[in-house]
């Protein structure tokens, strides 16, 4: 009877942790998503950086043109291409931030899943332990 009891104890403990790696794996799932939703924004926001840098590139390359076409504009042109330049410097450095933070998130739920799936290994040890503590019993 104290086996018995001792037996339940441990049954009522591994459908415990049962339950807790059920909610890790659930856990690991949204992680995932999460995780496919950060790779997508961040191709998006790559795609989104090299079409303003050609875009940015093309436009200063037409002013730089129209400068020198226009030998009486060429001071002014001059000081409009200093400032997209400037401009898309500044762009280029907030995406780069953006980027940074995003590989940072990225990195977060990489460690999130693999931790995730860590629990998912050892609930599927427990189960295995389960499955063989109720054979031996049987």
């Amino acid at each position: 009877d104290r086996q018995n009891t001792r037996h339940k104890a441990e049954v009522a403990e591994l459908q415990k942790s049962t339950s807790a790696a059920s909610e890790n794996s659930d856990e690991l799932s949204r992680v995932r998503n999460q995780l496919e939703e950060s790779q997508q924004a961040a191709t998006a926001l790559r795609d989104e950086m090299e079409d303003l840098r050609e875009r940015a590139t093309a436009t200063e390359a037409a002013m730089k043109e129209a400068a020198v076409a226009n030998g009486r504009e060429v001071e002014a042109m001059h000081k409009t291409v200093e400032q997209i330049s400037g401009m898309n410097e500044e762009l280029m450095r907030d995406l780069d931030r953006q980027n940074t933070r995003h590989k940072a998130e990225v990195a977060e739920l990489q460690k999130s899943t693999s931790a995730a799936s860590e629990n998912s290994d050892e609930l599927s040890r427990v189960r295995n332990q389960l499955e063989e503590e109720q054979k031996a019993s049987a």
